[in-house]
């Protein structure tokens, strides 16, 4: 079965991998859906039309947006950076020290804490409930 998600305007996403600062499992933001399933092989789970592939045991979900990562999360204890070795239960002082994030005035309900540009293109979000750190691509 072919999980490659929807094509379209993958160019609108797609960069080049080395202008990222970070990576988590060996997933670059930018990344084809193709390049993600060479790197990881075909997800154990796939969620939302099949748009998000969850790897549990790497700890790290891919959203894609027109076959492009757009989004990848540390969902749990086995998620890395690969720049830093940091993941999840990495403490906040430590993210914010190494990827200069600052604190938000959300309410905890709000679901962002911290957040940070930390590359051309790259944004990292520290969220709760539940607790993940997101690396997304944002348009400028």
């Amino acid at each position: 079965r072919d999980r490659s998600p929807s094509r379209g305007l993958g160019d609108v996403y797609k960069r080049q991998k080395q202008q990222y600062q970070e990576s988590i499992g060996g997933v670059y933001l930018g990344m084809t859906a193709q390049e993600v399933l060479a790197k990881l092989g075909a997800p154990p789970v796939a969620e939302k039309e099949e748009t998000r592939w969850v790897y549990p045991e790497l700890g790290l979900a891919v959203e894609f947006e027109t076959g492009v990562a757009y989004s990848i999360y540390i969902i749990n204890e086995n998620g890395r950076f690969d720049g830093t070795g940091l993941g999840l239960f990495s403490s906040d002082k430590a993210l914010q020290d190494a990827y200069g994030l600052q604190a938000q005035d959300f309410p905890e309900a709000a679901g962002t804490t911290y957040q940070g540009f930390i590359g051309k293109g790259e944004k990292m979000m520290i969220l709760d409930n539940p607790r993940s750190i997101c690396l997304t691509i944002y348009i400028y």
